[in-house]
């Protein structure tokens, strides 16, 4: 039934976290932050999300050399912000010490107190993004081997991200059972989100990866 579009469903894990010290006030889901200015403090952040993607896309073009897909993802993100607040509170007393000759306090030593606070506030954020998905493949005149590139584009205008990746692939065994290919490419992701349920992101991860990939 050529005219239903083909179906693929993914899912991705990501986690960051980082530190900085407060020395102005800030805002933390519209809440005060850090007030004092005159102290600072250490704060950690971690950010974690997961999103599925579920694609609906067709080839639009495809043989032995060259194919080109084109569809829709919507992405369903589940993520959320944590920020931690290490405060150290010190406190300062005198510890007399009475002279029974002198019948005075003529001496003293100081006591100083170190109390740590932590304070922990998060944000969670979920919500469907409506992406463009592309994907492309060309053979090389070397045997099995081929270029792939395919990527994720954000269609909304008050966020920006985008997801792609490119690289080689090895044809490792191709029958009529099963193909089995290994992928060796580079991959980037950007996720800005802007007031998303209270979240603000400007973030990117990047790297190169390997893997092994089976179809049936």
């Amino acid at each position: 039934m050529p005219f239903l579009p083909n179906v693929r469903i993914s899912n991705t894990s990501l986690s960051t976290t980082g530190n900085t010290n407060l020395t102005q006030e800030s805002s933390f889901d519209d809440e005060i932050a850090h007030i004092n200015v005159k102290e600072d403090i250490d704060v950690d952040a971690q950010f974690d999300v997961s999103y599925i993607d579920y694609t609906l896309y067709y080839e639009l073009f495809g043989n032995d050399l060259f194919s080109f897909d084109l569809g829709l993802t919507g992405r369903d993100f589940n993520g959320s912000d944590a920020l931690t607040e290490k405060t150290d509170t010190i406190t300062t007393s005198r510890d007399f010490i009475w002279d029974d000759e002198a019948h005075d306090n003529h001496d003293y030593h100081n006591i100083i107190e170190t109390a740590n606070t932590v304070t922990m506030r998060q944000i969670k954020t979920h919500d469907i993004m409506p992406m463009l998905y592309i994907a492309t493949s060309i053979s090389l005149p070397l045997m099995n081997l081929s270029i792939f590139a395919q990527g994720d584009f954000s269609l909304k205008d008050d966020h920006s991200f985008y997801d792609y990746q490119v690289g080689l692939n090895y044809d490792l065994v191709n029958n009529r059972m099963m193909d089995l290919n290994l992928l060796l490419g580079y991959r980037a992701e950007k996720i800005e989100f802007e007031d998303l349920d209270s979240l603000y992101t400007d973030l990117e991860f990047k790297g190169a990866f390997v893997a092994v990939v089976a179809h049936f």
